[in-house]
């Protein structure tokens, strides 16, 4: 997910940002299958009965070590930008150029050495 805002908006952003980022990523992809499985009985769960035990403290940490450790390696700004170099048939053409050159520097040796 962070290499797609990266990618699209081009912004840098700040390692914070990038772990918060990755944090909220986790969390909802922890959260969308918890609530499709409740699916509308709502009135089965109580909010109260929610200890904040181990499995919370769980969460957490599963929350801050794959999102945040996915945040602070996820790159700060967009990597590949396109710039506004030679195109291919540029590059074919200096090479073959180099290439003319080559071989008439090659053909001038040989006719300063023989001749």
């Amino acid at each position: 997910m962070l290499w797609i805002v990266t990618t699209v908006f081009g912004t840098r952003l700040t390692t914070i940002l990038r772990i918060a980022i990755g944090m909220a990523v986790v969390l909802t992809s922890y959260l969308v299958p918890v609530f499709y499985n409740l699916g509308g009985r709502d009135g089965q769960f109580d909010i109260n009965q929610v200890s904040f035990s181990s499995p919370f403290i769980s969460l957490l940490l599963w929350l801050a070590v794959t999102g945040g450790t996915a945040g602070f390696l996820s790159p700060a700004e967009k990597l590949f930008t396109k710039q506004t170099g030679l195109t291919y048939w540029d590059r074919v053409a200096l090479y073959e150029i180099a290439e003319l050159e080559a071989s008439l520097a090659a053909a001038r040796r040989t006719h300063s050495i023989g001749g």
